[in-house]
């Protein structure tokens, strides 16, 4: 990821490294906290897509207008 790349096999050790800390975590929450946390991941997913369609979006129209 450090030469802005993300391979197929990147993408997958960090899936592997959520997983793991995710089953490590769920144990240690009450119903509550697992609904707390539950509530956040859902949010920053959903923050982290839309942070990167809109990146995606500015740069797609600065390519076509030429603007810097």
């Amino acid at each position: 990821m450090a030469d802005g790349v993300i391979t197929a096999q990147e993408l997958a050790g960090q899936e592997q490294r959520l997983v793991a800390a995710m089953k490590q975590v769920e144990p240690q929450l009450n119903d509550d906290q697992h609904a707390h946390v539950t509530a956040l991941l859902v949010e920053l997913s959903a923050y982290n897509v839309m942070r990167l369609l809109h990146e995606l979006h500015a740069e797609r129209a600065r390519m076509a207008f030429g603007r810097s």
